[in-house]
């Protein structure tokens, strides 16, 4: 995908967070007040229009499987070293499989399906989670009342971990045999493709000839000025960022998820904005801490412009929270060190999920490894910092960023959703979501105040793009030239 293409893309997703207002609360509507949704369009396409291929990578070791109910435990209690196999009603043959393939650990897909209390987890619906939470979190302030799914096929749907080297091909065939497996595959991931840089003087790297200093200050993009980029660049065929901003420049209350390959939340132009899940820090540091600073505007929650505030960032020093990374600054990866403690907090079903989660790998570490560094420039462009003297100014500097490391499964989404502060959700990847429970989801998003931006592709020949981006709920968006 291109850097113009996302700046289109974002432009348009400026649009909403400029709109969106403060999570207000609400009580739980009653069932006559719902209403149905309607059902998913498709845009026509044409007879002879290709899709685009797949670009995907198997994750080693990591299947998903639908089991029937007979195999199915409504209601275990966690067990510790167990793998996580007292979710399973075991047959002989489940067993064997599970224990001459060396399962290393068994979680169900939609983690927050998982109630727990008492010391015992009690599976329960989509419909009923969402439920709970409206009548202890209230519904966004944009939303109004719907019919929530049951969605209650989703609770069936488990993910297992096998050691790397395993033959999943011949794993696959047998548990597929087994009575009750309704269906099993290997996980795959999205690969991005590569950034696109123009090769002009703005844009390509400082030891190229033709590299101008001047230049690569501005961004076409953002702002479009004609010949002083380029000689057949079209004057102000731009998003018009600069006149944007005198109105407005996003707003903290508004966090954007962003599904990719994951986020690099140390980066220096990045980390203030990062997305800080209050319900799994100390109470203690929250309510001390939480005001410490006015740049965010949010002084009910705390943030990492609190954190890095020097009198917090000494306080902190002082109880043993200190800068493990050494960059000179409190940010996602510091605090994922400090308060991973392995305890559900705000019990919806991720366990340390302080900056986001990491479905590729099944943990709270949704950081950018280096798979081609797609997801810290989409978070740029979306909100990179402003006025620190760093990098660039994203569209909406002041909004916070949620790292989503993506499968492309509907878990990702209904997570995403139990976090009121959620308006956009970002996924620059024209690749499906898996899954029979999708458009059911996405039917979803209009009610709960929700934005799905997706994007159609980085070629003219996509330019009609494939699911999700077909779906009429979704804002798609294609790309565009500096030359109009």
């Amino acid at each position: 995908m291109t850097v113009a293409h996302l700046r289109w893309m974002l432009c348009c997703l400026l649009c909403f967070v400029l709109l969106a207002c403060h999570p207000a609360q609400h009580k739980e509507p009653s069932p006559e007040a719902t209403r149905p949704s309607t059902g998913t369009v498709f845009r026509a396409l044409p007879s002879d229009f290709a899709t685009q291929p797949e670009r995907v990578t198997a994750i080693p070791g990591r299947i998903r499987a639908v089991f029937a109910d007979k195999l199915l435990r409504q209601e275990f209690v966690p067990k510790q070293g167990s793998k996580g196999l007292e979710r399973l009603n075991m047959t002989p043959d489940l067993e064997e499989i599970l224990r001459c393939y060396d399962v290393k650990r068994v979680w169900r897909s939609m983690a927050e399906l998982e109630h727990y209390e008492n010391g015992r987890v009690r599976v329960v619906s989509y419909a009923e989670r969402v439920r709970e939470r409206w009548k202890t979190q209230g519904m966004r302030g944009n939303a109004r009342p719907y019919e929530v799914p049951d969605l209650s096929s989703a609770a069936a749907m488990l993910e297992m971990e096998f050691p790397l080297e395993t033959n999943i091909d011949l794993l696959l065939k047998d548990l597929r045999k087994v009575p009750g497996v309704l269906s099993a595959e290997q996980i795959v991931v999205p690969i991005p493709e590569a950034p696109y840089f123009p090769v002009d003087p703005g844009w390509v790297d400082p030891s190229d000839p033709i590299y101008d200093a001047t230049l690569a200050r501005g961004r076409w993009g953002f702002h479009n000025t004609g010949a002083a980029l380029g000689w057949d660049y079209l004057d102000g065929f731009d998003i018009n960022l600069p006149e944007a901003w005198e109105y407005q420049r996003g707003n903290a209350a508004v966090t954007v998820a962003v599904l990719d390959n994951g986020v690099d939340v140390t980066h220096p132009d990045l980390y203030k904005n990062i997305y800080l899940n209050n319900g799994e820090v100390p109470s203690a540091i929250v309510m001390s801490y939480r005001n410490a600073s006015t740049e965010d505007g949010l002084p009910d929650s705390l943030t990492f412009y609190d954190l890095n505030v020097p009198s917090v960032v000494d306080a902190l020093s002082a109880s043993g929270f200190r800068d493990t990374n050494g960059n000179g600054y409190i940010d996602g990866e510091d605090v994922v060190g400090w308060w991973s403690n392995g305890v559900d907090e705000d019990r919806n079903g991720y366990v340390d999920d302080l900056v986001g989660w990491d479905f590729v790998e099944g943990n709270n570490r949704p950081f950018d490894i280096g798979e081609g560094s797609h997801g810290t420039p989409v978070s740029g462009l979306i909100a990179a910092m402003a006025d620190n003297r760093i990098g660039i100014s994203g569209v909406a500097p002041r909004v916070r960023l949620m790292p989503i490391r993506t499968t492309m499964n509907v878990a990702e989404i209904t997570y995403v959703l139990g976090f009121n502060s959620v308006k956009v959700i970002n996924c620059s990847m024209s690749l499906p979501f898996r899954g029979t429970m999708i458009a059911e989801i996405i039917r979803t998003l209009e009610p709960e105040g929700v934005l799905f931006v997706a994007s159609l592709g980085n070629r003219d020949a996509y330019y009609f793009g494939s699911d999700p981006s077909q779906r009429e709920e979704i804002m798609s968006i294609s790309n565009f030239s500096p030359q109009g």
